[in-house]
């Protein structure tokens, strides 16, 4: 568990991976969602490839670390 002792992430009942466990999870993958599609939105046809995918890639990135942090082992 994390510092504060609730975990926010958990292992799933079935199959491979940790899920949301908790609101603050669930916030978090919304939040994840919300920037993915933003930054589609925002890219314009063919246009910072490159930057487009670096971005999300930080962003999937951010979230594995919050998802490990946050996570009961």
């Amino acid at each position: 568990m994390n510092a504060t002792g609730k975990a926010w992430f958990g292992r799933k009942r079935v199959g491979w991976g940790i899920g949301p466990r908790s609101w603050e999870g669930w916030l978090a993958i919304a939040a994840y969602v919300a920037l993915m599609i933003a930054s589609s939105a925002l890219s314009t046809d063919g246009a910072h490839r490159v930057m487009d995918a670096s971005i999300k890639l930080a962003l999937t990135a951010a979230l594995i670390v919050l998802m490990v942090v946050k996570s009961r082992r």
